[in-house]
């Protein structure tokens, strides 16, 4: 999952499809991307592709540091795998005037 959202990110505008499935993040996943990035997650359905998260520190975080980037999420279902599971997604981009 790393390397696809990482080399997605790297493209500037790309489409991650994840298909039907349970994906367990059994340890945080973090994917930094330091240039303009227009990034879009896809699932094959809600409850038909689960992102499970399985550590306390979370699921999967992304940090843009263009404040030009955007990320879209469809058709995914977070779910929390064990007691006190971390954020299921969290996303982080500079804020200079704009909504974020």
């Amino acid at each position: 999952m790393t390397n696809a959202l990482a080399e997605a990110a790297s493209k500037g505008v790309a489409t991650v499809y994840f298909p039907s499935g349970e994906y367990l993040l059994s340890s945080s996943v973090r994917i930094v991307v330091p240039y303009a990035c227009h990034m879009k997650i896809k699932g094959a359905g809600p409850g038909l592709t689960r992102l499970v998260t399985g550590s306390t520190k979370g699921g999967l975080s992304i940090e843009f540091q263009d404040e030009n980037s955007s990320i879209e999420v469809e058709d995914l279902t977070f779910v929390a795998g064990i007691t006190m599971a971390g954020i299921g997604l969290y996303v982080k981009r500079p804020i200079t005037g704009r909504y974020t």
